[in-house]
């Protein structure tokens, strides 16, 4: 979604690192600490903050931040992106494992409903994140969210709602900021695309269309308006 580039640097001595970052623009932004190969968090910080981050390079998923609340809200939501990550790869193993078997068909269905179930669940518990925190930018992250597979959790017709509530919070404090303008952009993409289906779905043949009629494989009379 968005570029990213190198901003600074610390050594860590003694398990300790620290390091300062210079606001460009008056808005939050989100900032990857990284070792050469470890990727250690996502911060989501803001102007004036002091942000405390403590972590273990071994298991570089369990840490805590103190003097953020964005941070802590991005932790939130890479925590429960990693539970269903996990669960969905669990379920894909077991599938991986009864392809060919008797009675996969079976297995094959039961696993759908499960997967189906875990996603369902997953996009809820966003959908009522976003509700509760509007006016952060971690609710940026939750809306663009992607599953294994590189599968989007939002962005449907349907999802329109979500993009609007979040659009409209918070471009009324950043309206000229990079992650309001991809919203923004998103938001009327899909807005084209629901009034472009509704124009064809309330369209009359006689609005440019010739009401062509044909014989079928059957040698039945099929007239185009039929088959709307």
């Amino acid at each position: 979604i968005a570029t990213r580039k190198l901003i600074d640097s610390s050594k860590i001595n003694n398990g300790n690192f620290s390091f300062k970052y210079k606001f460009t623009k008056n808005e939050p932004n989100f900032i990857i600490l990284r070792t050469d190969s470890v990727t250690l968090g996502t911060l989501l910080i803001e102007k004036n903050e002091n942000i405390n981050y403590s972590g273990d390079l071994k298991r570089p998923s369990n840490y805590t931040i103190q003097g953020s609340k964005g941070s802590e809200l991005v932790k939130r939501l890479n925590s429960d992106l990693a539970v269903i990550t996990a669960k969905l790869d669990s379920i894909d193993r077991v599938f991986k494992k009864a392809d060919g078997t008797d009675g996969f068909d079976t297995i094959s269905q039961k696993l759908q409903r499960e997967m189906t179930s875990a996603i369902v669940k997953h996009k809820q518990s966003l959908v009522r994140f976003i509700a509760q925190n509007p006016k952060s930018f971690a609710s940026f992250t939750a809306l663009y969210q992607r599953l294994p597979g590189d599968i989007s959790v939002f962005g449907l017709e349907k999802d329109m709602l979500y993009y609007k509530i979040l659009l409209d919070s918070l471009s009324t404090d950043y309206p000229n900021s990079h992650y309001v303008q991809i919203l923004r952009d998103d938001y009327e993409r899909i807005e084209k695309s629901v009034n472009l289906q509704n124009m064809l779905d309330n369209a009359e043949i006689a609005d440019g269309i010739p009401d062509i009629e044909l014989t079928d494989k059957s040698g039945n009379k099929t007239k185009l308006s039929s088959l709307r």
